[in-house]
């Protein structure tokens, strides 16, 4: 039995995805779900050389804000989705540290997705964009129909990994926290 067939919670987040993907179908992007095929990534957003990773969650709104910055090396934004509006306002109000304000959020209810934040670019950084080329390219192959939809996209556990640099992700690179003290830094 597979994650999807027993799990509740993914079946709910699952509902989340046709609201979503209709709602960034309509300004021009593709999307896809579940590309990687081991559910890292929810949603990955593409136009053009821009993209944008999205995490929903009906629940357990913080656990999804943390998900959404820990893919923040993948593409030019990221933002997460939430079944509850006051837990999109709260993560909209309540983060406020130089990483945490450019995360988007939306509430998802029903069918209707609402901007509660939109997302903003990272601050620049020199951060390795090799896998970011391998995940286009592996989105690329999607497109073409190479790639059949229970195939996993290959070394995404370590890319992870070397993208983390061993350490965790609330770990800043030191142009993500110039200019933050040692006392203020927040997610």
């Amino acid at each position: 039995m597979s994650r999807r067939d027993a799990d509740p919670p993914f079946r709910r987040e699952m509902e989340m995805i046709a609201p979503m993907r209709a709602y960034w179908e309509t300004q021009g992007f593709r999307v896809y779900a579940d590309p990687d095929g081991s559910d890292y990534f929810d949603l990955i957003v593409r136009r053009g050389d821009e993209l944008g990773m999205i995490e929903l969650k009906r629940a357990e709104a913080r656990q999804v804000f943390e998900q959404a910055l820990r893919r923040r090396f993948w593409g030019d934004w990221v933002g997460v989705g939430v079944g509850s509006r006051s837990a999109a306002e709260r993560l909209a109000a309540g983060r406020a540290g130089r990483l945490s304000t450019v995360v988007g959020v939306w509430w998802v209810h029903g069918e209707s997705v609402q901007t509660v934040r939109a997302p903003l670019p990272f601050p620049s950084r020199s951060e390795p964009r090799e896998e970011r080329a391998r995940l286009t390219a592996w989105l690329d192959s999607i497109d073409r129909g190479e790639a059949p939809s229970d195939v996993r996209l290959e070394g995404l556990g370590s890319a992870i990994r070397r993208l983390g640099h061993g350490r965790a992700y609330r770990e800043w690179t030191l142009e993500e926290a110039a200019g933050e003290t040692e006392g203020t830094r927040q997610r």
